[in-house]
């Protein structure tokens, strides 16, 4: 069984930016075109959050509230507050 990635922004940036050396990149390759998984934090960021309203109109659930307060038209919640 292959394995399943579930590849962080700044992997993707900087493969994007060709910073990795060329065997690491054709490693990489190589998962990319498998397919692999990756969260909407880090579609947000690696889009610099410029992503269509439809992605930014979900709510984010999570109780680091100040690291994505200052992201415009997103909303989140903290589940821990909710008693």
């Amino acid at each position: 069984m292959a394995a399943s990635y579930l590849i962080d922004s700044n992997v993707l940036i900087d493969y994007i930016g060709g910073n990795f050396n060329k065997e690491i990149e054709q490693r990489l390759d190589g998962i990319l075109d498998e397919g692999f998984s990756y969260s909407i934090i880090s579609r947000l960021e690696v889009l610099g959050f410029q992503a269509p309203m439809e992605v930014l109109q979900q709510t984010l659930l999570t109780r680091n509230i100040d690291d994505f307060k200052n992201i415009p038209h997103l909303v989140f919640e903290n589940p821990w507050d909710w008693n």
